[in-house]
């Protein structure tokens, strides 16, 4: 039986392998990012895969994944706009630099328009506009508790049988590590913890 104890002494000794790595920064930065990695190793690469992007930012990990993964379609999701709860945890993220950020994407992003649909609301407004079960949600929005649990427990049911949801920031943001352990015991859901990800397959369900 999985419980907070066991997910916490995971999430222990992922802290202590990142802080061990000599090169941490510049891995923690690197693309792809474990979990498109481990996505690439799950899926058959012949099956054409759709994928949910909550926070895209200036695109770089959006691109990394079509550059990477058998895309067929690609949701990105961001509001690129300034509010108070963002503010707080993203002091230098300005509504005029989320401009600037969204121009960057859109123009980083712009050779796979065809298979993009962007998405410019917040993550619990977007998911009235998907009406498909998708093979891989990758969650780096808000890093508060809060927001990441429910875009767990929102999105989840989105996603297929075989399908992945994970997300960025584990070790660097404490309200993603807390959400991922209750996400885990509640869903029954063992989480794989690199040093910068977190990935759940739906199909491995403990015991």
């Amino acid at each position: 039986m999985i419980t907070k104890d066991k997910i916490r002494r995971r999430f222990n000794n992922g802290i202590n392998r990142f802080l061990s790595y000599n090169f941490g920064l510049s891995l923690y930065k690197s693309f792809p990012r474990h979990s498109t990695n481990h996505a690439l190793q799950y899926f058959d690469q012949d099956r054409p895969l759709t994928v949910i992007e909550i926070g895209t930012q200036d695109g770089q990990n959006a691109l990394s994944i079509l550059k990477t993964l058998n895309i067929k379609k690609i949701y990105l999701i961001d509001p690129y706009e300034e509010y108070d709860e963002y503010s707080k945890l993203e002091e230098h993220q300005t509504q005029g630099r989320l401009s600037k950020v969204e121009k960057i994407a859109k123009h980083k992003l712009s050779k796979y328009d065809h298979k993009i649909v962007w998405i410019k609301k917040h993550s619990e407004d977007a998911i009235k506009d998907i009406k498909e079960k998708v093979d891989f949600i990758y969650i780096d929005g808000n890093h508060d508790f809060d927001y990441v649990m429910k875009d767990l427990e929102k999105y989840y049911p989105f996603l297929k049988e075989d399908g992945i949801i994970a997300g960025h920031d584990i070790i660097s943001f404490g309200g993603v590590a807390e959400a991922v352990i209750k996400f885990a015991v509640k869903t029954g859901l063992q989480p794989i913890l690199t040093v910068t990800d977190f990935i759940f397959i739906k199909e491995r369900l403990l015991k």
